[in-house]
């Protein structure tokens, strides 16, 4: 009978070690066999036919068919989020109906993961075993850099209210922290000198800025503070109600 020899020739994960001992069908026909060993490493006794071998009909020894399997399930119960593309921008909504925003260019970048609203109000996602920030995602942030949210408003990641900044430059547009009493970053109440003070921190520096006897004084020179030390990044929380939110974000 002739045959050819597969003997040390691979196919897909099987490597062909010896022929064996033929299979012999029922109506008398000889199939030939051989022993093969796969690369995962199994201690598995695999034999096969040329046929098979050749056809791609068996490609392991049912390691690869377990790993497409897990996968599979695994794929199938992933959440993913809901999209409208019909508008001049993206809008997404969570599993739970929260709602963000992205540029339409950017959701061949973001559609395979499943976003979230993070306890911090961020867009982010757990997919793929890595945590994931939307805003550094679209604007391919550097990892010694951050991405600042210009207008404050976190879940809206079009790149034109996003910028990237250092870290201190960050820290200059910060939101009204929740300590604060007086409505003002860097105003607050002494009641030993029953005056208003005013700081800025600067560079990691805390600056005094003086004592006033009525708020808007403390208030203003803040203010002036902030245009001459933070420049573009300055964001006083009293000028956000001057702005139509609607015009740039919704």
């Amino acid at each position: 009978m002739r045959f050819i020899d597969l003997t040390g020739q691979k196919f897909n994960r099987l490597t062909v070690i010896k022929r064996v001992e033929n299979y012999i069908q029922p109506n008398g026909k000889t199939i030939i066999q051989w022993l093969c060993e796969c690369d995962c490493g199994s201690d598995k006794e695999i034999i096969v036919t040329s046929d098979t071998l050749k056809s791609g009909n068996t490609k392991s020894c049912g390691c690869l068919r377990k790993e497409n399997t897990a996968q599979f399930n695994k794929e199938s119960k992933k959440k993913y989020n809901n999209y409208d593309l019909l508008g001049k921008y993206g809008i997404g909504y969570t599993e739970t109906g929260e709602v963000f925003y992205f540029d339409l260019e950017d959701y061949d970048k973001i559609k395979n993961y499943s976003w979230y609203i993070s306890n911090r109000e961020y867009v982010v996602s757990n997919s793929y075993y890595k945590y994931t920030k939307m805003h550094r995602l679209v604007m391919n942030c550097p990892d010694d850099m951050e991405v600042d949210h210009i207008y404050h408003n976190k879940n809206d990641n079009r790149k034109e209210f996003l910028r990237i900044v250092t870290k201190s430059q960050n820290q200059m547009n910060r939101s009204l922290q929740s300590n604060n009493t007086s409505g003002v970053t860097g105003v607050s109440w002494d009641s030993t000198k029953e005056k208003w003070c005013a700081y800025i921190t600067y560079n990691n520096q805390r600056m005094h800025l003086g004592y006033f006897d009525d708020f808007e004084s403390a208030v203003d020179i803040r203010s002036e503070a902030e245009e001459k030390y933070f420049g573009e990044y300055n964001f006083i929380e009293r000028k956000l109600n001057n702005y139509n939110i609607g015009e740039f974000s919704y």
